[in-house]
């Protein structure tokens, strides 16, 4: 059994002590950006000395703009309503939207390189819509390509795949209709 969830903060001793009560459960953490920002040293420093856990930069998280994940955050009530306004906002600040992220990511991928990875959470219906997809992993693939080139692979997928293998192999085709 392996898990992920979503600590604060100010609980962030808390993470330690269960990645350590539970030595052979992979543990995944992701955090809003102002956690990371108030807890990068100490979230560094239990990356490092502990075996089991992990820290997934989700795509909803990187297009973060004034203190928002604009995926979630631009949500309205209906699909196209909800992708019109993420379109807007994600096109119009783009370059501030990637700057920030690279700004907030580095540190941690810099400072635990073998233990952080890109994830796929993005959340709301309309999120996979394909004009909103594709800006989700354009940016994501932004922020892989600016760290330093001995850790995009491990960022963009060695990691994962070194932590948790290559996954699922299909035995037949699905088709999704």
């Amino acid at each position: 059994l392996h898990f992920m969830f979503h600590p604060v903060a100010s609980k962030i001793g808390q993470v330690d002590q269960i990645a350590k009560a539970y030595p052979n459960q992979k543990i995944i953490i992701h955090m809003y950006r102002d956690d990371l920002d108030k807890s990068m040293n100490r979230l560094i420093e239990i990356l490092k000395n502990t075996d089991n856990l992990y820290f997934s930069i989700d795509a909803a998280h990187i297009a973060h703009l004034n203190n928002q994940d604009i995926v979630y955050d631009l949500e309205k009530s209906t699909i196209a309503s909800s992708k019109s306004a993420f379109i807007s906002t994600f096109d119009s600040n783009y370059k501030k939207m990637l700057l920030a992220a690279v700004s907030d990511y580095k540190p941690l991928v810099e400072g635990a390189p073998d233990k952080v990875m890109w994830g796929t959470e993005m959340g709301p219906d309309y999120s996979y819509e394909p004009e909103v997809y594709d800006r989700m992993i354009k940016i994501s693939r932004e922020l892989i390509g600016q760290m330093k080139p001995g850790y995009q692979e491990g960022l963009g997928y060695k990691n994962a795949l070194r932590v948790f293998g290559p996954g699922l192999k299909l035995e037949k085709e699905i088709l999704v209709h």
